[in-house]
């Protein structure tokens, strides 16, 4: 694949913002943008921010475990800047996105409240919980355990 012609057609469909980003105005995908490579019969769908470390961070395109990740300073995920993006894994994919929630599922600030992983035995994946999400599932079920508690006494007491 020729880089020079793959950094032309990017650079052909893209703008640059004030602060020096370089923002993909094509196709996208959830947000990230993507562009279209070789012939018709032979073609790949690639990433736009995956092509440019292909071309500015000798990422193997060919390369499953190599991931091209953005930066956590960089807000815009249609960007494709040499500056915003590096080479990674999936492991530290996933390490950035944990790193760059700020509320849980629920609204509540993780700065304030604090976050517990937990892995769960049906899931070996480690689940990120608000503390006071936390603290609130396991009140709901101890007082759920106590209530049945209570009710089998008084079956017990009636017989």
């Amino acid at each position: 694949m020729d880089k020079e012609l793959v950094l032309k057609r990017l650079l052909s469909n893209s703008t640059v913002t004030e602060d020096g980003h370089l923002l993909w105005q094509g196709r996208t995908k959830d947000g990230y943008g993507i562009m279209w490579v070789g012939s018709r019969k032979s073609g790949h769908h690639y990433g736009v921010h995956r092509l440019s470390a292909y071309i500015h961070l000798e990422l193997d395109l060919d390369n499953d475990k190599q991931y091209a990740l953005h930066k956590l300073t960089c807000k815009y995920r249609n960007c494709w800047s040499k500056d915003c993006i590096y080479v990674g894994t999936n492991a530290q994919n996933g390490k950035d996105y944990r790193l760059s929630r700020t509320r849980c599922k629920n609204g509540h600030s993780l700065d304030v409240y604090g976050y517990i992983t937990r892995r769960a035995s049906f899931d070996p994946s480690l689940r990120l919980k608000c503390r006071l999400c936390d603290r609130n599932i396991r009140r709901k079920y101890n007082q759920k355990q106590t209530l049945t508690q209570l009710v089998s006494k008084t079956k017990g007491q009636n017989k």
